[in-house]
């Protein structure tokens, strides 16, 4: 019965071994996800470290990040949309990080 267990389902039920390995069964697997986040990182640090995207993102940052979440009389609906916003833009700036720290 134990053949017909996925690999991560026996790592499970290995009391012994506790929860060593989860964040990574398969080696190749996390170095393929790494290097799409790479590649991702770099469409987006190209694509906004060029001249208009230097201005995008600026504006970008001034309408979503120097602004007040929420207001008076919000809802909550409202609130969630602009927190939305605000974390597509912290999520820019972190892949043009991302590839000026050679992370």
């Amino acid at each position: 019965m134990s053949d017909d267990l996925s690999p991560i389902t026996r790592q499970l039920l290995d009391l012994e071994g506790g929860f060593e390995g989860l964040d990574n069964p398969n080696p190749e697997a996390k170095k393929m996800r790494k290097k799409q986040r790479e590649e991702v990182a770099t469409i987006f640090h190209g694509t906004f470290t060029s001249d208009y995207g230097k201005q995008a993102i600026e504006k970008l940052v001034d309408m979503f990040l120097t602004q007040p979440i929420a207001q008076p009389k919000d809802d909550m609906v409202s609130i969630g949309i602009r927190e939305g916003q605000a974390r597509v833009v912290r999520f820019l700036l972190q892949q043009i990080d991302i590839i000026d720290k050679g992370k």
